[in-house]
């Protein structure tokens, strides 16, 4: 009964690769599913749902892939802003330190917890950082430069509008994700109907299987615990 039900169980759902060797594996079973159609087998109502799942999940591959990047990029433009007032708060300290006695009240509102700080920030802190740092700005207009103060509110302007572009771009990736998943169980239930129309055609011939999937990728099934062979 339990090799029985393993003819239940779609084996697709179990292949183990990367996105990349799972669309090389259902490229290779489109095209060799319409290279046995156009020699006979009778196969051809399989061929056109075959290319729209495999058409789907190739472009949700290449979505993904480009809003990935486009993500990398958009982290890559954050982390700058937040280099980059990490480098003017660092800067700024010797004529702060020349201005109010290191340690005093005033140094503090500054540097709380000195410029060790800054060299460890993180974009979970930076927020409030780059307030309490502001802030201490101007506090203290009348001995600190105006100049200053407002290129740290510039690259404060900046960096929240890249951080809101990038968590934006983050949520796309992951709707990408989404549907890469989506289109992939698509593209496995349609081999599997694939391979159940193959399987009635060649009886007794399990070699034949070799024609149509490369059976390396397709992992070993579990069932009640043990290890039952896969395709």
């Amino acid at each position: 009964m339990r090799q029985l039900k393993l003819f239940f169980v779609n084996p697709f759902d179990y292949i183990e690769a990367s996105k990349e060797k799972i669309l090389k594996f259902y490229s290779e079973h489109k095209n060799a599913l319409i290279q046995q159609v156009s020699e006979g087998a009778p196969f051809s109502a399989l061929v056109q749902p075959t290319i729209e799942a495999y058409e789907a999940l190739e472009q949700s591959l290449m979505d993904t892939a480009v809003n990935v990047a486009e993500q990398k990029s958009k982290t890559s433009i954050v982390n700058g802003y937040i280099q980059l007032f990490v480098d003017k708060a660092i800067d700024f300290e010797a004529g702060i330190r020349d201005k109010f006695k290191k340690r005093s009240a005033t140094y503090l509102e500054f540097y709380p917890h000195g410029t060790k700080a800054f060299y460890n920030i993180k974009k979970k802190s930076i927020d409030e950082v780059m307030a309490q740092y502001i802030a201490a700005f101007e506090n203290h207009q009348a001995e600190m430069s105006t100049a200053k103060c407002d290129e740290l509110k510039q690259i404060r302007l900046d960096y929240n509008n890249a951080r809101s572009i990038q968590i934006q771009k983050k949520s796309e990736t992951k709707n990408k994700r989404a549907l890469w998943k989506d289109c992939l169980k698509q593209m496995n239930e349609q081999a599997y109907t694939n391979l159940i129309a193959i399987v009635a055609v060649y009886k007794g011939k399990p070699a034949k299987l070799k024609i149509f999937f490369n059976q390396s990728i397709v992992a070993n099934y579990r069932h009640d615990n043990k290890k039952e062979k896969g395709l």
